[in-house]
């Protein structure tokens, strides 16, 4: 969801992106969520929430790997709480701004699930917020959605 935050002279919005396992995954170890935009937006503050199955949320399971000027950000999560609970949602949140004017930006959010790796060595993000590219040290899955709006 992209939501307006109004500031006096600027363009600002709150990002909020949300990525929730539906089954169980079989391999649980450190995966990767990241969120694009275009414009020229900066980021002003970000984080990310993990919650786990019968726990709820969980802090200090979450960690910033990549943060990209006026592009994106993307954060580590843990599969797995101590105990074998697994990960339920992972959420990221963003407040990007800029300059106020007008135009429509891309915004896109994106998934990486390490099934046999030692972990995401980095995030890339495409300058039109079309595409997140994580390098993985093994095998993945990613799962990206689109979406735009209008400033």
């Amino acid at each position: 969801t992209v939501s307006r935050i109004q500031e006096s002279g600027k363009d600002s919005f709150g990002i909020t992106a949300t990525a929730r396992w539906l089954n169980v995954p079989t391999m649980r170890a450190t995966d990767a969520f990241a969120i694009g935009w275009g414009g020229d937006f900066a980021l002003m503050s970000s984080y990310a929430t993990a919650s786990y199955k019968s726990l709820g949320i969980v802090d200090g399971k979450t960690s910033m790997i990549s943060a990209a000027p006026n592009t994106g950000v993307g954060y580590s999560v843990s599969c797995s709480y101590y105990y074998g609970q697994a990960l339920d949602w992972v959420r990221i949140y963003a407040k990007i701004s800029q300059v106020d004017r007008s135009g429509i930006a891309n915004v896109v959010a994106s998934y990486c699930h390490t099934t046999l790796s030692i972990g995401v060595n980095s995030v890339s993000y495409a300058k039109d917020a079309t595409s997140i590219t994580f390098q993985v040290s093994g095998v993945s899955d990613t799962l990206s959605n689109i979406t735009n709006f209008s400033y």
